[in-house]
Protein backbone atom coordinates (compact mmCIF):
# COMPACT_ATOMS: atom_id res chain seq x y z
CA UNK A 1 0.00 0.00 0.00
CA UNK A 2 2.55 2.37 0.85
CA UNK A 3 3.96 1.93 -2.50
CA UNK A 4 1.23 4.04 -4.15
CA UNK A 5 0.95 6.73 -1.56
CA UNK A 6 3.87 8.37 -2.76
CA UNK A 7 2.29 8.47 -6.47
CA UNK A 8 -1.28 9.21 -5.63
CA UNK A 9 0.28 12.31 -2.97
CA UNK A 10 2.38 13.57 -5.93
CA UNK A 11 -0.87 13.30 -9.05
CA UNK A 12 -3.11 15.31 -6.90
CA UNK A 13 -0.94 17.67 -6.31
CA UNK A 14 0.16 18.09 -9.72
CA UNK A 15 -3.56 18.24 -10.57
CA UNK A 16 -4.00 20.86 -8.13
CA UNK A 17 -1.08 23.25 -9.89
CA UNK A 18 -2.85 22.19 -13.16
CA UNK A 19 -6.07 23.31 -11.63
CA UNK A 20 -4.47 26.66 -10.33
CA UNK A 21 -3.14 27.21 -13.99
CA UNK A 22 -6.12 27.09 -15.32
CA UNK A 23 -7.42 29.11 -12.87
CA UNK A 24 -4.88 32.01 -13.28
CA UNK A 25 -5.74 32.31 -17.58
CA UNK A 26 -9.73 32.18 -16.12
CA UNK A 27 -10.21 29.01 -17.72
CA UNK A 28 -9.74 30.92 -21.35
CA UNK A 29 -8.03 27.62 -22.53
CA UNK A 30 -10.60 25.20 -21.54
CA UNK A 31 -14.09 26.81 -22.70
CA UNK A 32 -16.27 23.87 -21.20
CA UNK A 33 -14.92 24.23 -17.56
CA UNK A 34 -15.74 27.98 -17.73
CA UNK A 35 -19.43 27.14 -17.84
CA UNK A 36 -19.18 24.11 -15.59
CA UNK A 37 -20.54 24.70 -12.13
CA UNK A 38 -18.33 24.16 -8.86
CA UNK A 39 -19.32 20.16 -8.52
CA UNK A 40 -18.19 19.94 -12.30
CA UNK A 41 -15.14 21.54 -11.86
CA UNK A 42 -14.25 19.31 -8.58
CA UNK A 43 -15.07 16.25 -10.66
CA UNK A 44 -12.85 17.20 -13.37
CA UNK A 45 -9.97 17.64 -10.84
CA UNK A 46 -10.07 14.45 -9.11
CA UNK A 47 -9.92 12.94 -12.67
CA UNK A 48 -7.18 14.71 -13.45
CA UNK A 49 -5.61 13.39 -10.18
CA UNK A 50 -6.67 10.06 -11.41
CA UNK A 51 -4.91 10.66 -14.97
CA UNK A 52 -1.56 12.11 -12.93
CA UNK A 53 -1.54 8.67 -10.64
CA UNK A 54 -1.55 6.61 -13.51
CA UNK A 55 0.80 8.46 -15.43
CA UNK A 56 3.35 8.32 -12.11
CA UNK A 57 2.78 5.03 -11.50
CA UNK A 58 3.81 4.67 -15.38
CA UNK A 59 7.12 6.77 -15.12
CA UNK A 60 7.92 4.44 -11.81
CA UNK A 61 7.24 1.25 -14.01
CA UNK A 62 9.40 3.49 -16.90
CA UNK A 63 12.17 3.74 -14.33
CA UNK A 64 12.15 0.30 -13.26
CA UNK A 65 12.12 -1.57 -16.59
CA UNK A 66 13.38 0.95 -19.17
CA UNK A 67 17.06 -0.95 -18.89
CA UNK A 68 15.93 -4.09 -19.78
CA UNK A 69 13.59 -2.66 -22.63
CA UNK A 70 16.52 -0.95 -24.03
CA UNK A 71 18.75 -4.23 -23.85
CA UNK A 72 16.05 -6.41 -25.51
CA UNK A 73 15.35 -4.02 -28.43
CA UNK A 74 19.00 -3.41 -28.77
CA UNK A 75 19.93 -6.13 -31.42
CA UNK A 76 16.51 -4.70 -33.83
CA UNK A 77 17.20 -3.03 -36.78
CA UNK A 78 14.58 -1.73 -39.03
CA UNK A 79 15.39 0.15 -42.02
CA UNK A 80 18.87 -1.00 -42.31
CA UNK A 81 19.18 1.78 -45.72
CA UNK A 82 18.74 4.31 -42.99
CA UNK A 83 21.52 3.16 -40.22
CA UNK A 84 20.83 6.90 -37.72
CA UNK A 85 24.46 6.30 -36.66
CA UNK A 86 26.55 9.96 -35.77
CA UNK A 87 28.31 10.26 -38.75
CA UNK A 88 28.28 12.63 -41.71
CA UNK A 89 26.97 9.79 -44.66
CA UNK A 90 24.10 9.27 -41.79
CA UNK A 91 23.61 12.76 -40.70
CA UNK A 92 23.04 13.27 -44.65
CA UNK A 93 20.82 10.92 -45.61
CA UNK A 94 17.96 10.95 -42.53
CA UNK A 95 18.56 15.01 -43.02
CA UNK A 96 17.51 14.81 -47.35
CA UNK A 97 14.52 12.07 -45.51
CA UNK A 98 13.47 15.03 -43.89
CA UNK A 99 13.81 17.53 -45.86
CA UNK A 100 11.85 16.20 -48.44
CA UNK A 101 8.98 15.26 -46.15
CA UNK A 102 8.68 18.81 -45.10
CA UNK A 103 8.50 20.20 -49.00
CA UNK A 104 4.91 20.63 -49.00
CA UNK A 105 4.77 22.71 -45.78
CA UNK A 106 7.62 24.66 -46.61
CA UNK A 107 5.55 25.53 -50.02
CA UNK A 108 2.40 25.93 -48.26
CA UNK A 109 4.57 29.05 -46.30
CA UNK A 110 5.80 30.69 -49.84
CA UNK A 111 7.03 32.93 -49.18
CA UNK A 112 7.63 32.31 -45.71
CA UNK A 113 6.18 33.05 -42.73
CA UNK A 114 5.81 36.58 -40.88
CA UNK A 115 5.05 37.78 -37.76
CA UNK A 116 5.20 41.75 -36.79
CA UNK A 117 8.29 41.64 -35.14
CA UNK A 118 9.66 40.52 -38.49
CA UNK A 119 8.24 43.30 -40.22
CA UNK A 120 9.43 45.17 -37.46
CA UNK A 121 12.97 44.71 -38.08
CA UNK A 122 12.69 44.14 -42.21
CA UNK A 123 11.53 47.93 -41.73
CA UNK A 124 14.90 48.73 -40.10
CA UNK A 125 16.80 47.21 -42.54
CA UNK A 126 15.02 49.13 -45.28
CA UNK A 127 15.02 52.51 -44.04
CA UNK A 128 17.42 54.26 -42.99
CA UNK A 129 17.85 57.17 -40.18
CA UNK A 130 16.38 58.21 -37.95
CA UNK A 131 13.90 54.80 -37.04
CA UNK A 132 10.22 54.56 -35.97
CA UNK A 133 10.65 52.20 -32.50
CA UNK A 134 7.23 51.13 -32.46
CA UNK A 135 7.09 49.63 -29.20
CA UNK A 136 7.91 52.56 -27.73
CA UNK A 137 6.06 55.14 -30.36
CA UNK A 138 8.75 57.09 -30.45
CA UNK A 139 11.64 58.23 -32.92
CA UNK A 140 15.47 57.61 -32.53
CA UNK A 141 18.10 58.65 -34.46
CA UNK A 142 19.71 55.65 -35.26
CA UNK A 143 19.36 53.40 -38.36
CA UNK A 144 18.56 50.05 -36.09
CA UNK A 145 16.86 49.53 -32.85
CA UNK A 146 18.28 46.60 -30.52
CA UNK A 147 14.99 45.68 -29.32
CA UNK A 148 15.66 42.70 -31.79
CA UNK A 149 18.83 40.90 -32.01
CA UNK A 150 20.90 42.90 -35.01
CA UNK A 151 22.05 39.79 -36.20
CA UNK A 152 18.52 38.50 -36.89
CA UNK A 153 17.58 41.84 -38.75
CA UNK A 154 20.49 41.89 -40.47
CA UNK A 155 20.38 38.58 -41.58
CA UNK A 156 16.51 38.92 -42.81
CA UNK A 157 17.35 42.45 -44.12
CA UNK A 158 20.08 40.10 -46.71
CA UNK A 159 18.02 38.09 -47.73
CA UNK A 160 14.98 40.30 -48.29
CA UNK A 161 17.44 42.77 -50.32
CA UNK A 162 18.20 40.18 -52.47
CA UNK A 163 14.83 39.71 -53.47
CA UNK A 164 14.37 43.25 -54.03
CA UNK A 165 17.29 43.36 -56.05
CA UNK A 166 15.95 40.39 -58.38
CA UNK A 167 12.72 42.30 -58.09
CA UNK A 168 10.25 40.20 -56.30
CA UNK A 169 11.04 40.59 -52.53
CA UNK A 170 9.01 37.19 -52.11
CA UNK A 171 12.19 35.36 -54.09
CA UNK A 172 14.81 36.34 -50.90
CA UNK A 173 12.04 35.37 -48.25
CA UNK A 174 11.72 32.05 -49.96
CA UNK A 175 15.34 31.56 -50.64
CA UNK A 176 15.56 32.63 -46.10
CA UNK A 177 12.92 29.68 -45.48
CA UNK A 178 14.45 27.25 -47.66
CA UNK A 179 17.94 27.66 -46.41
CA UNK A 180 16.28 27.81 -42.85
CA UNK A 181 14.56 24.53 -43.26
CA UNK A 182 17.98 22.67 -45.06
CA UNK A 183 19.89 23.64 -42.05
CA UNK A 184 16.88 22.39 -39.71
CA UNK A 185 16.97 19.43 -41.16
CA UNK A 186 20.17 18.82 -40.79
CA UNK A 187 20.40 19.91 -36.79
CA UNK A 188 17.16 17.79 -36.43
CA UNK A 189 18.59 15.15 -38.21
CA UNK A 190 22.52 15.44 -36.39
CA UNK A 191 19.95 15.27 -32.81
CA UNK A 192 18.40 12.29 -34.23
CA UNK A 193 21.19 10.43 -35.02
CA UNK A 194 23.57 11.07 -31.93
CA UNK A 195 20.77 9.24 -30.08
CA UNK A 196 23.18 6.07 -31.04
CA UNK A 197 26.32 7.65 -28.99
CA UNK A 198 23.75 7.86 -25.92
CA UNK A 199 22.88 3.98 -26.34
CA UNK A 200 18.94 5.13 -27.69
CA UNK A 201 18.15 1.50 -29.82
CA UNK A 202 17.78 1.86 -33.58
CA UNK A 203 13.50 1.61 -32.64
CA UNK A 204 13.42 4.60 -30.73
CA UNK A 205 15.87 6.52 -33.23
CA UNK A 206 13.49 5.40 -35.80
CA UNK A 207 10.60 6.92 -33.88
CA UNK A 208 12.38 10.25 -33.27
CA UNK A 209 13.54 10.46 -37.11
CA UNK A 210 9.58 9.97 -38.24
CA UNK A 211 8.68 12.20 -35.37
CA UNK A 212 10.58 15.15 -36.48
CA UNK A 213 10.15 14.28 -40.41
CA UNK A 214 5.89 14.26 -39.64
CA UNK A 215 5.04 16.56 -36.92
CA UNK A 216 3.84 19.65 -38.70
CA UNK A 217 4.49 21.90 -36.33
CA UNK A 218 8.37 21.51 -37.22
CA UNK A 219 8.74 22.71 -40.84
CA UNK A 220 6.21 25.21 -40.61
CA UNK A 221 8.00 27.46 -38.03
CA UNK A 222 11.52 26.75 -40.16
CA UNK A 223 9.40 27.85 -42.79
CA UNK A 224 8.71 30.96 -40.77
CA UNK A 225 11.43 34.10 -40.87
CA UNK A 226 10.97 34.67 -36.92
CA UNK A 227 13.68 35.12 -34.15
CA UNK A 228 12.85 32.63 -32.80
CA UNK A 229 12.89 29.99 -35.43
CA UNK A 230 16.40 31.04 -35.92
CA UNK A 231 17.54 30.85 -32.38
CA UNK A 232 15.64 27.36 -31.89
CA UNK A 233 18.01 25.25 -34.33
CA UNK A 234 20.75 26.99 -33.02
CA UNK A 235 19.88 25.85 -29.65
CA UNK A 236 19.51 22.38 -30.51
CA UNK A 237 22.53 22.44 -32.06
CA UNK A 238 24.40 23.98 -28.78
CA UNK A 239 22.40 21.46 -26.85
CA UNK A 240 23.55 18.30 -28.49
CA UNK A 241 27.29 19.61 -28.50
CA UNK A 242 26.67 20.41 -24.73
CA UNK A 243 25.42 16.59 -24.06
CA UNK A 244 28.69 15.83 -25.75
CA UNK A 245 30.89 17.75 -23.58
CA UNK A 246 28.76 16.90 -20.68
CA UNK A 247 29.33 12.56 -21.38
CA UNK A 248 32.84 13.07 -22.38
CA UNK A 249 33.54 14.87 -19.21
CA UNK A 250 35.14 17.62 -21.04
CA UNK A 251 37.19 15.55 -23.30
CA UNK A 252 35.44 16.56 -26.35
CA UNK A 253 36.75 19.89 -26.15
CA UNK A 254 40.57 18.62 -26.97
CA UNK A 255 39.59 18.27 -30.56
CA UNK A 256 39.53 21.23 -32.16
CA UNK A 257 37.07 21.43 -34.88
CA UNK A 258 34.34 19.89 -31.83
CA UNK A 259 35.33 23.44 -29.90
CA UNK A 260 35.22 25.57 -33.09
CA UNK A 261 31.64 23.93 -33.42
CA UNK A 262 30.96 24.42 -29.49
CA UNK A 263 31.79 27.78 -29.84
CA UNK A 264 29.97 28.55 -32.86
CA UNK A 265 26.90 27.18 -31.48
CA UNK A 266 27.32 29.26 -28.47
CA UNK A 267 27.74 32.62 -29.78
CA UNK A 268 24.70 31.77 -32.29
CA UNK A 269 22.79 31.56 -29.44
CA UNK A 270 23.42 34.41 -27.68
CA UNK A 271 23.48 36.27 -31.09
CA UNK A 272 19.58 35.78 -32.34
CA UNK A 273 18.29 36.04 -29.54
CA UNK A 274 18.27 38.30 -26.21
CA UNK A 275 17.81 35.46 -23.43
CA UNK A 276 20.34 33.44 -25.20
CA UNK A 277 23.47 35.07 -23.09
CA UNK A 278 21.77 33.78 -19.88
CA UNK A 279 21.11 30.51 -21.65
CA UNK A 280 24.34 30.15 -22.73
CA UNK A 281 26.08 31.37 -19.86
CA UNK A 282 24.36 29.72 -16.71
CA UNK A 283 24.64 25.98 -18.96
CA UNK A 284 28.22 26.78 -19.44
CA UNK A 285 29.30 27.47 -15.57
CA UNK A 286 27.09 24.56 -14.63
CA UNK A 287 29.28 22.58 -16.66
CA UNK A 288 32.19 24.02 -15.82
CA UNK A 289 31.81 22.65 -12.50
CA UNK A 290 31.21 19.21 -13.39
CA UNK A 291 34.26 19.12 -15.88
CA UNK A 292 36.74 21.06 -13.15
CA UNK A 293 38.57 18.07 -13.02
CA UNK A 294 38.83 17.11 -16.82
CA UNK A 295 41.43 18.46 -19.62
CA UNK A 296 39.09 20.82 -21.61
CA UNK A 297 38.71 22.58 -18.47
CA UNK A 298 40.42 25.19 -19.42
CA UNK A 299 39.01 25.32 -22.99
CA UNK A 300 35.22 25.60 -21.31
CA UNK A 301 36.68 28.31 -19.04
CA UNK A 302 37.80 30.27 -22.08
CA UNK A 303 34.64 29.74 -23.91
CA UNK A 304 32.43 30.71 -20.89
CA UNK A 305 34.19 33.93 -20.51
CA UNK A 306 34.49 35.35 -24.40
CA UNK A 307 31.22 34.17 -25.98
CA UNK A 308 29.20 36.42 -24.07
CA UNK A 309 31.90 39.59 -23.73
CA UNK A 310 32.48 38.64 -27.32
CA UNK A 311 28.88 39.36 -27.84
CA UNK A 312 27.79 41.68 -25.31
CA UNK A 313 31.18 44.20 -26.14
CA UNK A 314 33.12 43.72 -28.95
CA UNK A 315 30.80 42.94 -31.31
CA UNK A 316 28.81 46.29 -30.89
CA UNK A 317 31.44 48.34 -30.30
CA UNK A 318 33.17 47.54 -34.13
CA UNK A 319 29.70 46.17 -35.96
CA UNK A 320 27.13 49.29 -34.59
CA UNK A 321 29.40 52.01 -36.43
CA UNK A 322 29.37 50.57 -39.26
CA UNK A 323 25.91 50.13 -39.64
CA UNK A 324 24.89 53.61 -39.10
CA UNK A 325 24.34 53.07 -35.28
CA UNK A 326 22.28 50.99 -33.05
CA UNK A 327 19.91 52.59 -30.63
CA UNK A 328 19.57 50.64 -27.37
CA UNK A 329 15.84 48.84 -26.74
CA UNK A 330 15.49 49.88 -23.12
CA UNK A 331 16.48 48.54 -19.55
CA UNK A 332 12.92 47.80 -19.42
CA UNK A 333 13.00 44.36 -21.15
CA UNK A 334 14.79 42.86 -19.04
CA UNK A 335 12.17 44.05 -16.11
CA UNK A 336 9.14 43.30 -18.00
CA UNK A 337 7.29 40.57 -15.58
CA UNK A 338 8.72 42.88 -12.33
CA UNK A 339 7.12 46.22 -13.58
CA UNK A 340 3.60 43.85 -14.42
CA UNK A 341 3.78 42.50 -11.00
CA UNK A 342 4.29 46.22 -9.44
CA UNK A 343 1.29 47.26 -11.55
CA UNK A 344 -1.08 44.00 -10.94
CA UNK A 345 -0.17 44.95 -6.69
CA UNK A 346 -1.63 49.17 -7.49
CA UNK A 347 -4.77 47.65 -9.02
CA UNK A 348 -5.47 45.40 -6.22
CA UNK A 349 -4.27 46.81 -3.27
CA UNK A 350 -2.20 50.38 -4.17
CA UNK A 351 -0.48 50.35 -0.69
CA UNK A 352 2.92 52.03 -1.78
CA UNK A 353 5.19 54.02 0.21
CA UNK A 354 5.73 57.29 -0.85
CA UNK A 355 9.69 56.03 -2.00
CA UNK A 356 8.22 53.32 -3.32
CA UNK A 357 5.89 55.15 -5.87
CA UNK A 358 8.64 57.46 -6.84
CA UNK A 359 11.02 54.67 -7.52
CA UNK A 360 8.10 53.01 -9.85
CA UNK A 361 7.09 56.51 -11.15
CA UNK A 362 10.87 57.07 -12.08
CA UNK A 363 10.90 53.82 -14.40
CA UNK A 364 7.60 53.69 -15.37
CA UNK A 365 4.80 55.75 -16.31
CA UNK A 366 2.10 54.45 -13.81
CA UNK A 367 -1.19 56.24 -14.82
CA UNK A 368 -0.77 55.32 -18.54
CA UNK A 369 0.35 51.31 -17.41
CA UNK A 370 -2.54 50.98 -15.38
CA UNK A 371 -4.54 52.62 -18.30
CA UNK A 372 -2.88 49.51 -20.84
CA UNK A 373 -3.16 46.39 -18.62
CA UNK A 374 -3.80 43.46 -19.64
CA UNK A 375 -3.39 40.56 -17.63
CA UNK A 376 -2.12 37.98 -20.07
CA UNK A 377 0.55 39.99 -21.80
CA UNK A 378 3.20 41.90 -20.12
CA UNK A 379 3.76 44.40 -23.28
CA UNK A 380 1.36 47.14 -22.73
CA UNK A 381 3.32 47.74 -18.74
CA UNK A 382 6.08 47.35 -20.38
CA UNK A 383 5.76 49.58 -23.19
CA UNK A 384 4.67 52.24 -20.74
CA UNK A 385 8.14 52.60 -19.24
CA UNK A 386 10.04 55.48 -19.57
CA UNK A 387 13.06 55.12 -22.24
CA UNK A 388 15.42 57.86 -20.44
CA UNK A 389 15.27 55.61 -17.23
CA UNK A 390 19.29 55.30 -15.84
CA UNK A 391 20.60 52.24 -14.24
CA UNK A 392 20.43 53.91 -11.19
CA UNK A 393 16.20 54.53 -11.46
CA UNK A 394 16.24 50.94 -12.03
CA UNK A 395 18.08 49.81 -9.01
CA UNK A 396 16.01 51.58 -7.10
CA UNK A 397 13.36 50.18 -8.41
CA UNK A 398 14.52 46.75 -7.75
CA UNK A 399 14.98 47.66 -4.31
CA UNK A 400 11.31 48.97 -4.50
CA UNK A 401 10.14 45.66 -6.37
CA UNK A 402 12.15 43.51 -3.50
CA UNK A 403 9.44 45.23 -0.62
CA UNK A 404 6.52 45.36 -2.80
CA UNK A 405 6.46 42.06 -3.17
CA UNK A 406 7.31 40.91 0.30
CA UNK A 407 4.15 42.14 1.11
CA UNK A 408 2.03 40.55 -1.34
CA UNK A 409 3.84 37.52 -2.76
CA UNK A 410 0.37 35.71 -4.07
CA UNK A 411 -0.35 38.74 -5.84
CA UNK A 412 3.62 38.37 -7.65
CA UNK A 413 3.19 34.81 -8.37
CA UNK A 414 -0.73 35.18 -9.76
CA UNK A 415 0.70 37.41 -12.03
CA UNK A 416 3.45 35.86 -13.55
CA UNK A 417 1.73 32.93 -13.67
CA UNK A 418 -1.56 34.53 -15.28
CA UNK A 419 0.89 34.68 -18.41
CA UNK A 420 3.31 31.97 -18.32
CA UNK A 421 0.09 29.46 -17.16
CA UNK A 422 -1.77 30.19 -21.00
CA UNK A 423 1.88 28.12 -22.28
CA UNK A 424 1.82 25.27 -19.70
CA UNK A 425 -1.61 24.42 -19.21
CA UNK A 426 -3.39 21.41 -21.49
CA UNK A 427 -5.50 22.32 -23.91
CA UNK A 428 -3.95 24.70 -26.77
CA UNK A 429 -2.04 23.45 -29.95
CA UNK A 430 0.42 24.71 -31.46
CA UNK A 431 -0.03 27.08 -34.30
CA UNK A 432 2.30 28.94 -36.58
CA UNK A 433 2.33 32.06 -38.12
CA UNK A 434 0.56 31.27 -41.47
CA UNK A 435 0.99 33.87 -44.06
CA UNK A 436 3.39 36.37 -45.08
CA UNK A 437 0.77 38.77 -45.70
CA UNK A 438 1.00 42.23 -44.41
CA UNK A 439 -1.29 43.16 -41.44
CA UNK A 440 -3.09 46.43 -42.86
CA UNK A 441 -2.23 47.90 -39.58
CA UNK A 442 1.38 47.49 -39.57
CA UNK A 443 1.52 49.09 -42.75
CA UNK A 444 -0.50 52.43 -41.75
CA UNK A 445 1.50 52.41 -38.38
CA UNK A 446 4.50 52.58 -39.72
CA UNK A 447 3.99 54.95 -42.89
CA UNK A 448 2.03 57.26 -40.26
CA UNK A 449 5.41 57.45 -37.90
CA UNK A 450 8.29 56.85 -40.14
CA UNK A 451 10.18 60.28 -40.69
CA UNK A 452 12.24 58.94 -43.77
CA UNK A 453 8.85 58.09 -45.86
CA UNK A 454 11.06 55.15 -47.35
CA UNK A 455 9.50 51.87 -46.31
CA UNK A 456 8.95 49.84 -49.19
CA UNK A 457 8.05 46.32 -48.34
CA UNK A 458 6.48 44.45 -51.07
CA UNK A 459 6.28 40.98 -50.58
CA UNK A 460 3.13 39.09 -49.81
CA UNK A 461 1.57 35.68 -49.75
CA UNK A 462 0.03 34.70 -53.42
CA UNK A 463 -3.80 35.01 -53.72
CA UNK A 464 -3.78 31.45 -55.17
CA UNK A 465 -1.88 30.18 -52.47
CA UNK A 466 -3.44 32.31 -49.46
CA UNK A 467 -7.00 30.82 -49.74
CA UNK A 468 -5.67 27.48 -49.58
CA UNK A 469 -3.20 28.25 -46.71
CA UNK A 470 -6.29 29.72 -44.60
CA UNK A 471 -7.92 26.51 -45.63
CA UNK A 472 -5.05 24.38 -43.97
CA UNK A 473 -4.66 26.50 -41.29
CA UNK A 474 -8.52 26.15 -40.06
CA UNK A 475 -8.14 22.45 -40.37
CA UNK A 476 -5.02 21.98 -38.70
CA UNK A 477 -6.50 24.72 -35.73
CA UNK A 478 -9.57 22.29 -35.51
CA UNK A 479 -6.98 19.10 -35.47
CA UNK A 480 -4.29 20.35 -32.71
CA UNK A 481 -6.89 21.66 -30.54
CA UNK A 482 -9.45 19.07 -30.82
CA UNK A 483 -9.62 16.81 -27.29
CA UNK A 484 -6.94 14.24 -26.71
CA UNK A 485 -5.10 15.48 -29.69
CA UNK A 486 -4.87 18.67 -27.92
CA UNK A 487 -2.39 16.74 -26.07
CA UNK A 488 0.66 16.10 -27.87
CA UNK A 489 0.09 19.00 -30.38
CA UNK A 490 0.27 21.20 -27.16
CA UNK A 491 2.23 24.10 -26.88
CA UNK A 492 2.65 23.31 -22.86
CA UNK A 493 3.59 19.30 -23.72
CA UNK A 494 6.35 20.47 -25.43
CA UNK A 495 7.32 23.46 -23.13
CA UNK A 496 6.55 22.36 -19.91
CA UNK A 497 5.42 18.88 -19.26
CA UNK A 498 8.05 16.64 -21.13
CA UNK A 499 10.82 18.40 -19.99
CA UNK A 500 9.26 17.98 -16.17
CA UNK A 501 8.72 13.92 -17.30
CA UNK A 502 12.07 13.99 -18.38
CA UNK A 503 13.74 15.77 -15.59
CA UNK A 504 11.95 14.31 -13.15
CA UNK A 505 12.74 10.63 -14.18
CA UNK A 506 16.08 11.43 -14.85
CA UNK A 507 17.11 12.16 -11.85
CA UNK A 508 15.77 9.66 -10.33
CA UNK A 509 17.90 7.29 -11.75
CA UNK A 510 21.05 9.74 -11.30
CA UNK A 511 21.96 13.16 -9.96
CA UNK A 512 23.65 13.98 -13.15
CA UNK A 513 20.88 14.52 -14.89
CA UNK A 514 20.54 17.89 -13.83
CA UNK A 515 23.30 19.06 -15.03
CA UNK A 516 22.96 17.64 -18.17
CA UNK A 517 19.41 19.28 -18.60
CA UNK A 518 20.89 22.37 -17.59
CA UNK A 519 20.01 24.19 -21.31
CA UNK A 520 16.28 22.96 -20.89
CA UNK A 521 15.99 23.77 -17.16
CA UNK A 522 16.89 27.78 -18.35
CA UNK A 523 14.85 27.39 -21.17
CA UNK A 524 11.63 26.78 -19.38
CA UNK A 525 12.44 29.81 -16.70
CA UNK A 526 12.64 31.95 -19.77
CA UNK A 527 9.22 30.42 -20.98
CA UNK A 528 7.84 30.97 -17.15
CA UNK A 529 8.80 35.14 -17.77
CA UNK A 530 7.73 35.31 -20.78
CA UNK A 531 5.83 38.53 -21.79
CA UNK A 532 2.94 36.94 -23.45
CA UNK A 533 1.69 33.56 -24.12
CA UNK A 534 2.85 32.99 -27.46
CA UNK A 535 3.64 29.75 -29.30
CA UNK A 536 7.19 30.99 -30.20
CA UNK A 537 8.28 30.76 -26.83
CA UNK A 538 8.13 27.21 -26.62
CA UNK A 539 9.68 26.05 -30.15
CA UNK A 540 13.50 25.73 -28.92
CA UNK A 541 11.96 22.74 -26.49
CA UNK A 542 9.74 21.84 -29.13
CA UNK A 543 13.21 21.41 -31.40
CA UNK A 544 14.83 19.37 -28.60
CA UNK A 545 12.60 17.40 -27.57
CA UNK A 546 14.20 14.03 -29.07
CA UNK A 547 17.59 15.03 -27.10
CA UNK A 548 15.66 15.19 -23.82
CA UNK A 549 13.92 11.52 -24.50
CA UNK A 550 17.20 10.23 -25.74
CA UNK A 551 18.96 11.54 -22.70
CA UNK A 552 15.78 9.99 -20.69
CA UNK A 553 16.78 7.12 -21.89
CA UNK A 554 20.61 7.25 -21.14
CA UNK A 555 20.76 8.09 -17.90
CA UNK A 556 17.70 4.99 -16.65
CA UNK A 557 20.06 2.25 -19.10
CA UNK A 558 23.15 3.53 -17.06
CA UNK A 559 21.75 3.49 -13.75
CA UNK A 560 21.03 -0.57 -14.41
CA UNK A 561 23.45 -2.08 -11.49
CA UNK A 562 24.51 1.13 -10.42
CA UNK A 563 23.94 3.13 -7.43
CA UNK A 564 24.55 6.26 -7.48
Amino acid sequence: MAAWVAPAVCAFLLAGLMAAFLYLVGFREVSWLAKAGPAQQAAAWIATGAVFFVALVAGRAVVVHTPDLIARLAPFDPWRWMPLAYGRASIGKAALFVFVLWIPWIALQYPAGVNGDTFNQLYQFQTSSPTYYSTMQVVLDASFIDHHPLFDTLLFGAFWALGDALGNQNIGLFAYSICQSVACAAVLAACVCYLDRLGVPKVFRLVSLLFVALFPAIPLWCATMVKDSLFSICFAWFFLLYIEVFRTRGSALVRGRFLAAFVAASTLCVLTKKPGIYIVAVSLLVLLVYCRRSQGRARLAATLVAVPLCCSLVVPAVLYPVVGGVAPGGTQESFGFALQQVVTVVREADDLTSSERAAVEGVLDLSRALERYDVASVDPVKNSARLEATGADYLRFAGAWATIGARHPLVFARSLLSISSGLLSPGVGILYNHTSDQDPSWVETFKRNDPTGELSLTFDKPDALDGVSDQVFSLYQGVVNAPLLNIPFGRGFYGGWVPLICITLACAASRRALVAYAPVVMSVLFVLVSPVASTRYVVPLLFVTVLELGLLCYFLASSKGKSE
